[in-house]
C-alpha cells in the first residue's frame, strides 16, 4: 500500500520525471519549490521532530496519568478520540502496552539519536530554540546508555519512568506462530475427542 510521503527539492525537470515513480509508492508528494536539494533533508528532520516531540509529549502525559492512577485505557481512548492521528495512536499504544523493544515498523533509539542530533544542529545553525528536542535527546541517550539502542525510539518513555520511580515497561509476551498453531491443533483435537 502506498504509505510514503515524498518530499522533493531540486531541478524541476528531474522531479517531474521522478513523480511518475513517486505516485506509485506514495500517498502524498510535497514539492518544496526550490532548487536547493538540502531543503528536502531539512524538511525530513523537521517532520521527524514532530514525531519525536509527539512521543515526548505522550510519554510525559502517560507517566503523569499512571502516577495519578488514572486508567490507562481511558487515556488511550481519549488519545484515539481527540488526536486521531496514526502517530499519536500508534505510539501511545506502544508505550502503554510495553511494545517498545523492537522496531518492526519503527525507528531505533540509535537512529533517533542521530536524527535528533541533526535537528539540534540545524536549530543551532539557524538560531532556533528546540527545547523539546533537547529533552528527547537526553531521554533517548539514557536508554542508549543502558545498552538498549536497538529498541524502538518510543522506549524513551523508560527514561521518564525511571525518573518518576516507576519500573521500565516490558513488552507483553506474545505468542509465537508455533504456540498459536499448537493451541489451534489442540482445540481441534479436543473438539473431536469422544468421552
Amino acid at each position: 500500500a502506498a504509505k510514503l510521503i515524498w518530499v522533493t527539492s531540486g531541478d524541476e525537470k528531474a522531479i517531474k520525471k521522478m513523480c511518475l515513480y513517486f505516485t506509485t509508492m506514495s500517498k502524498s508528494i510535497i514539492h518544496l519549490k526550490t532548487n536547493d536539494v538540502a531543503k528536502a533533508c531539512q524538511f525530513k528532520l523537521i517532520g521527524n521532530f514532530f514525531v519525536v516531540g509527539t512521543m515526548e509529549l505522550l510519554a510525559e502525559g502517560l507517566i503523569l496519568a499512571e502516577k495519578a492512577q488514572v486508567d490507562q485505557d481511558s487515556i488511550l481512548k481519549f488519545v484515539e478520540s481527540f488526536f486521531p492521528a496514526p502517530t499519536w495512536i500508534e505510539y501511545s499504544r506502544k508505550m502503554t502496552n510495553g511494545d517498545v523493544s523492537h522496531t518492526d515498523a519503527g525507528f531505533s533509539v540509535n537512529l533517533g539519536l542521530k536524527d535528533v542530533g541533526h535537528m539540534r544542529q540545524l536549530a543551532l545553525e539557524y538560531g532556533a530554540s528546540l527545547p523539546t528536542a533537547d529533552i528527547a535527546y537526553a531521554h533517548l541517550k539514557s536508554v542508549q546508555d543502558q545498552g538498549l539502542g536497538d529498541q524502538d525510539w518510543s522506549s524513551l518513555i523508560n527514561s521518564l519512568r525511571s525518573a518518576s520511580k516507576l519500573p521500565s515497561i516490558i513488552e507483553q509476551p506474545t505468542k509465537s506462530e508455533k504456540e498459536l498453531l499448537k493451541e489451534q491443533e489442540g482445540a481441534a483435537t479436543t473438539g473431536t475427542r469422544e468421552v
